[in-house]
């Protein structure tokens, strides 16, 4: 009788957890305000914090047999990056005195959050197709709610969907990243089964491939209202990966993957031009915000000739723009500055310095009056965290996410390929708008990572 009230126990558990992550999902894009600053959890916390304890008690329940079929690899790969990161930052604070703040305990905070939100994914949504599209779904469902406020821009702002400055499209996320970060998730999953459903038997999922063009048409023109021109670059990324690989798996001529990949490309990058003007109007012509994608990668040589000189503040180096230095071609300097810093230090490069770099090693950007504290991006982030091993930890992820993907293409000829194949186009996408933006893993998306890191090997 005990046996079986304790078997009853750990069904419940099970769906209670479930349940849970399914639903923290759901609510991952209401996130306008702070924990740390309110006391106030958002949904999502409280759903992920209900699926730690249950999730929790049910593998205690079940003697962690689940944990001990993950694989081996993966392990190592989370061990070596949880090493690299508190060595360096022990390396840190004897070589160089950077001792601990806030923002130190934040990044650590983040990272093994980050760590158990994608061993309980990776725990419950392995070998549970269902499960695993209900997870899919749910990704970008909620970024449907905000479709038709494309066409009441007036309620959007009063609603404090818009930031107040640049009137970009924010909805219910703390800043245009986030929301940039929610957006690209969900065109690229649904864009997946699109390709899968038009390149498969598409007749008998016609209205399903309107709807998903109608969705798929809207989360773009709300990603180019976000104007965040990194992740509307991934985006351009993502439908050439997709176009690509489905072409791929349906075992096309390379003329027609390549005929395919442009065609899709092309219809994605003129639906920003397609869409009435009267919607990007009364904040800024959607003209200029195109433009500026393709302009800023042509002026990194403006920067340099734009720097007035450089100081010091304290530890840490200050650069000084004249006000005709436009404001996003920083990157160019800030990664040609840390390059300097790891050919000076080599030990910055192999070791690491730790979470708290900043204290000494951040660099410091001012324009018209104002100070921004600029951050090396996701990869030369990783080496200053950690050094080699918490990059290398990265690449091991990457390298098991293909691996897993390639191996379901030639085994599998069914649908569920096209879900993990999405997944991993996603991961791919955010590293890639991470590199240009900034470092992922302090960034909130990087719960987007973790997950779809999960799903991607489930």
């Amino acid at each position: 009788m005990k046996k079986l009230d304790k078997e009853k126990l750990k069904i419940q558990l099970k769906k209670i957890t479930k349940t849970s992550l399914l639903f923290g999902i759901g609510f991952l894009f209401l996130w306008k305000w702070s924990l740390r600053h309110t006391f106030i959890p958002r949904p999502a916390e409280i759903f992920l914090f209900v699926a730690l304890i249950s999730g929790t008690v049910y593998l205690f329940l079940n003697k962690f047999e689940d944990i001990k079929r993950i694989p081996k690899i993966v392990l190592i790969a989370q061990f070596l990056l949880i090493f690299s990161t508190l060595f360096a930052t022990l390396y840190g604070y004897i070589r160089y005195g950077l001792t601990f703040n806030s923002d130190g305990f934040l990044i650590l905070y983040k990272l093994f959050t980050g760590i158990i939100i994608f061993l309980g994914y990776f725990i419950f949504i392995r070998g549970d197709e269902c499960f695993f599209k209900r997870v899919y779904i749910a990704f970008w469902l909620p970024s449907i709610i905000f479709l038709p406020f494309l066409f009441l821009p007036q309620i959007a702002e009063k609603l404090s969907f818009l930031t107040a400055d640049s009137k970009t499209f924010i909805g219910l996320a703390y800043d245009p990243h986030l929301e940039a970060a929610i957006l690209f998730v969900a065109f690229t999953l649904l864009f997946a089964t699109f390709m899968y459903s038009l390149l498969g038997n598409w007749r008998k999922k016609l209205v399903w491939l309107l709807v998903s063009l109608i969705f798929l048409y809207g989360f773009e023109a709300l990603l180019i209202w976000n104007n965040t021109r990194s992740y509307i670059m991934a985006l351009f990324l993502s439908v050439l990966l997709i176009s690509a690989g489905i072409g791929i798996f349906f075992k096309k001529k390379p003329i027609w993957i390549f005929l395919i990949a442009c065609i899709s490309l092309f219809i994605v990058a003129i639906i920003p031009f397609s869409f009435p003007s009267y919607i990007f109007k009364p904040y800024s012509q959607k003209l200029e915000q195109i433009s500026k994608i393709s302009s800023n990668w042509s002026k990194s040589n403006i920067f340099f000739e734009g720097i007035k000189g450089e100081k010091k503040i304290g530890s840490r180096n200050m650069i000084i723009a004249s006000s005709s230095v436009p404001g996003y071609d920083w990157r160019t300097f800030t990664t040609v500055y840390y390059f300097r810093i790891f050919k000076s230090n080599p030990f910055a490069f192999l070791i690491g310095t730790g979470v708290n770099y900043p204290k000494k090693f951040s660099l410091i950007y001012q324009y018209e009056n104002e100070n921004f504290q600029l951050g090396p991006g996701t990869i030369l982030d990783m080496f200053l965290w950690g050094g080699v091993g918490a990059f290398l930890s990265l690449l091991i992820f990457v390298w098991l996410i293909l691996k897993n993907v390639l191996q379901k293409i030639r085994s599998a000829f069914q649908e569920p390929f096209i879900y993990h194949f999405g997944c991993a186009v996603a991961v791919v996408g955010l590293l890639f708008a991470s590199i240009l933006t900034g470092s992922l893993f302090i960034s909130y998306a990087s719960i987007y990572f973790w997950i779809l890191s999960a799903m991607a090997l489930a």
